[in-house]
């Protein structure tokens, strides 16, 4: 349970006039009784007193040892960072009371903690993004959490920054005032992969040419594999009129725009003469065919075949 005051010792105490504070006396907190209730079973406590100037107690002195920073942690998937400290600290305005101190120059309020990311852009020039204090995360006041105010991601995937980058934490305060030490975290910003745009891939059409009676040309919207499981080479990707090509067929493969960058599009499938009798012929294709891009095949899968006459 953690116990926080709403005005500073030094308020309490007049410290400017009386030269007093509170390791000048001896303390203790009483709980009535069942004013606690245990969450988990609820449970409510006895009565409580309970010495606060123990052996070791930070009641019994002046502090004068500031609070250190004991980690700078990236939450995962964000531009948020959880900060741990070694003890309590104010976060101003963030406090149900921002409690100043007061000492002969008047009221002392928590300075303003600063939060900054630093980075280099795609021309390597160091650039500085600011951030935020976004809350306690929880309710000891030794954990925070800070944020960039854009999103570092977005520079590194679309404005080219560099994936190195570090924040930086300045301007802390303990509960009395005591300053904490700027500190740094260094850590990536990796860039998203990026996921490439798969072309279409149909049969754009089939025909057959008078001086090759015999040949089925299948013309593609894009190169074709030859090998492996989508070999668009193989005859058993292929149905004439409702049945398997017949024995002694051969295929082989073209470049219908002399572009080999885009691969070979046209599929040429020689059937025995006399296979194709009259004008109404149809080739079907294995619909899980597959370009040499790896683009699945869209579209109809059954076309009539074409005869081309000069």
């Amino acid at each position: 349970m953690l116990v926080e005051l709403n005005t500073d010792w030094t308020e309490i105490y007049n410290t400017v006039e009386t030269k007093q504070n509170y390791y000048n006396d001896k303390f203790r907190i009483t709980l009535t009784k069942d004013s606690v209730k245990a969450e988990s079973n609820g449970e409510k406590n006895e009565e409580l007193s309970l010495d606060l100037n123990y052996s070791g107690s930070p009641l019994n002195s002046p502090d004068l040892k500031s609070a250190e920073i004991k980690a700078i942690d990236r939450i995962m998937l964000s531009n948020d960072f959880n900060v741990m400290m070694s003890e309590p600290v104010k976060l101003r305005d963030l406090d149900e009371a921002d409690t100043p101190l007061i000492n002969a120059d008047g009221l002392v309020y928590p300075p303003k903690t600063t939060v900054v990311f630093i980075g280099k852009d795609k021309n390597g020039k160091i650039v500085t993004i600011d951030g935020s204090v976004v809350k306690y995360t929880d309710s000891s006041d030794m954990n925070f959490r800070v944020a960039a105010n854009e999103s570092l991601q977005d520079l590194v995937d679309e404005n080219g920054y560099d994936e190195d980058w570090k924040v930086v934490v300045k301007s802390l305060s303990d509960d009395v005032g005591n300053t904490v030490a700027t500190a740094t975290h260094d850590f990536k910003i990796m860039k998203t992969p990026t996921t490439p745009v798969l072309s279409p891939f149909a049969i754009e059409e089939v025909y057959v040419d008078s001086d090759e009676e015999d040949v089925i040309n299948v013309m593609f919207t894009e190169g074709v594999q030859y090998s492996g499981m989508y070999d668009a080479t193989s005859t058993a990707q292929y149905t004439l009129n409702g049945k398997n090509l017949p024995v002694g067929t051969s295929i082989s493969l073209d470049d219908s725009d002399d572009t080999l960058s885009n691969g070979l599009d046209t599929v040429k499938i020689k059937v025995p003469s006399g296979t194709l009798k009259g004008l109404s012929n149809v080739i079907t294709v294995n619909k899980e065919l597959q370009s040499y891009d790896n683009s699945v095949l869209t579209g109809g899968y059954e076309k009539a075949i074409l005869f081309n006459i000069n």
